[in-house]
């Protein structure tokens, strides 16, 4: 199954910006992001086994398996320039997967864009969540905030859900290299977000060698879904940026 569900962008498009979603989710979290974007820059939402379109795929939990795969998948399309973001799991595998690109001997993103996600190196905010037993695990669910309450009360999607939860938390948990990237990193963080605070998220500025933004939004861990518009808008201008300093059009053309 394409771990590009809604295409990898259009031929005009000037860059390509890989969205990854956080635990649990899938590209459908990003279902809207492609008509608030200038054409000049294409959304492509990754989507990993274990969910929405790939439901019949078992879920990957080790993060080395997930990252030759997702090089793999990326490989194919850095025929011109790309950023990546990722919301909470999403920017610790996104981060990833920039060395994994390094290693692989490919171009590097032309900006790292991370939201929701504590920097690299602080400790989880649990560690061996996914091995909890399961009303552990459920009421941190119900804490985060990520999951509705009629879905965590129907035993049948609990069921469902459980693997591929647990899959993403172990994901979370994994480590990763602590070595800074060469691209600017963006960071976003929920003001309220008591899982990545602020404070936590300021941390990845010392994981680049080149610039660094900070952007904070009202809201807690999941302001992805009341401040879509505001961090869009940072997203779009950050990126802005990135494109003027690169040969080629300019994104009003």
């Amino acid at each position: 199954m394409s771990w590009f569900p809604f295409g990898a962008g259009s031929a005009g498009a000037w860059l390509r910006l890989f969205c990854f979603p956080y635990a649990g989710s899938g590209a459908s979290v990003y279902l809207k992001w492609p008509g608030a974007f200038p054409q000049r820059i294409a959304i492509c939402p990754v989507q990993s086994p274990g969910r929405e379109n790939r439901w019949g795929e078992p879920p990957i939990d080790d993060i080395e398996r997930l990252l030759d795969r997702l090089a793999d998948a990326v490989l194919p399309h850095l025929d011109r320039p790309y950023a990546l973001f990722g919301y909470s799991l999403g920017a610790r595998l996104a981060f990833a997967l920039t060395h994994r690109l390094r290693q692989l001997g490919a171009p590097g993103p032309v900006r790292l864009i991370v939201a929701a996600n504590r920097d690299p190196a602080s400790p989880p905010l649990r560690a061996g969540l996914h091995r909890l037993p399961e009303p552990e695990f459920l009421a941190y669910l119900r804490e985060l905030g990520g999951t509705p309450d009629k879905v965590l009360e129907d035993r049948l999607l609990v069921e469902l859900l459980m693997p591929l939860l647990r899959a993403d938390f172990a994901l979370a948990e994994a480590a990763v290299p602590l070595d800074p990237v060469s691209c600017p990193i963006t960071a976003c963080s929920g003001r309220e977000d008591s899982a990545a605070p602020p404070e936590l998220v300021s941390g990845w500025s010392r994981f680049t060698s080149a610039d660094f933004v900070m952007h904070t939004f009202r809201g807690g861990h999941f302001f992805l879904r009341e401040q879509t518009a505001a961090l869009i808008d940072v997203v779009i201008r950050d990126l802005q940026r990135d494109l003027d300093r690169l040969p080629g059009p300019a994104l009003g053309e």
